[in-house]
């Protein structure tokens, strides 16, 4: 349990997401199943990030130790203190390449073909 009363208990694990079951103590709020993703992996490599203008967006493009590549997009608010927090839920699609997991957060992120008129990519 919780210091906010929540009891969080794992149910399945699969692949790059873990279901969890949360049951909440407040109200007359009940069970209810959620699908969290765990992200990028400490063992993925960012090989390029891509910032929006207002420099509150990025888009990481990673590489797996299997060699496949995927992204995710991030959002950066003041109320967080600045940390980087995930948004998109695209990190578990699986790409054969950079280029190919490029081109596919471009027909997601509508964002992000605007903000790499102006990106050097770190290739």
């Amino acid at each position: 349990m919780s210091r906010l009363g929540l009891q969080v208990a794992p149910v399945a694990a699969d692949g790059d997401f873990v279901t969890v079951l949360e049951t909440r103590h407040v109200g007359r709020m009940q069970e209810e199943e959620a699908l969290v993703s765990k992200r990028i992996d400490k063992s993925w490599v960012v090989v390029d990030s891509i910032e929006n203008f207002e420099r509150d967006r990025c888009v990481d493009i990673f590489r797996r130790p299997d060699g496949s590549y995927g992204f995710e997009e991030f959002r950066r608010d003041p109320e967080d203190a600045g940390t980087w927090t995930p948004v998109g839920y695209y990190s578990y699609a699986s790409h054969a390449s950079q280029d190919d997991s490029l081109h596919s957060a471009l027909g997601s992120v509508a964002w992000l073909r605007d903000a790499l008129g102006n990106h050097a990519p770190t290739r």
